[in-house]
């Protein structure tokens, strides 16, 4: 497939979601974040690459102001996908940001993108007054939230089917990936503190024996005396 096609495919999955899975309950959706939808072009993505997948935790607030509530979402469906596509797109060709998490993407992608398309995605793709979805949300809000994100995943790693992917999130969130994925967790190899190599055994229509890494969220690494290179060069060497 071309950068338009998948493209497309993305934009026609998304907009038949939404207008097919509306949230009902209208309280408090102007506290949350329209989710993280994904876009690629040809700065990033060479549909003859092999993809990565990097996963963070949640989306901390995302998209355009106009278009970054579910309000915006749910009233305005097919121009605020395209804005929040737009801001994905964004996101992917920065080349610097004061997020360490941002950051870390950047510096991966560097190390991989000579033989890897790098995409970026989290386990949260909302969040509720920019924090994670939890139990600060109405249980309507949750059960729908939690299914979204499940088909979100599911649909978007079936459609780039990577090789590999790589989790900056901490083993306390190996319950959500198990969630997400639709997945049993095993971690085969521990790199020092630093990195874990995990299986993944996933219900989804993809590849069951790719390389997958996990590390803590960047944020914790200075708290754990982790050093940000050793991080990289432990993924870079897995994967090239």
């Amino acid at each position: 497939m071309t950068v338009n096609e998948y493209n497309k495919k993305l934009e026609e999955f998304y907009f038949d979601y939404f207008k097919s899975n509306e949230i009902i309950d209208s309280s408090n959706l102007n506290k949350l974040s329209v989710p993280m939808l994904l876009k690629v072009n040809e700065n990033y993505f060479d549909p003859n690459k092999p993809t990565i997948f990097i996963f963070g935790q949640e989306t901390n607030i995302w998209g355009e102001e106009n278009h970054n509530t579910y309000f915006h979402l749910r009233d305005n469906t097919d121009s605020t996908i395209k804005s929040v596509m737009g801001h994905y797109e964004w996101q992917l060709n920065r080349s610097k940001s004061k997020s360490t998490l941002i950051t870390l993407n950047i510096d991966l992608k560097e190390k991989l993108s000579a033989k890897y398309n790098v995409l970026w995605s989290n386990l949260y793709k909302y969040s509720y007054e920019g924090k994670r979805i939890t139990k600060n949300v109405s249980k309507e809000h949750f059960k729908n939230i939690m299914k979204h994100q499940k088909e979100f995943m599911k649909f978007e790693l079936e459609l780039f089917q990577p090789e590999g992917m790589i989790f900056l999130t901490g083993k306390n969130l190996d319950t959500e990936i198990e969630h997400n994925l639709n997945a049993k967790v095993e971690r085969i190899n521990n790199y020092g503190e630093f990195c874990s190599q995990l299986k993944i055994t996933s219900d989804f229509d993809i590849k069951q024996d790719m390389k997958v890494f996990r590390t803590p969220h960047p944020d914790r690494y200075r708290w754990e005396k982790i050093n940000k290179n050793d991080v990289i060069e432990c993924i870079a060497d897995n994967f090239n």
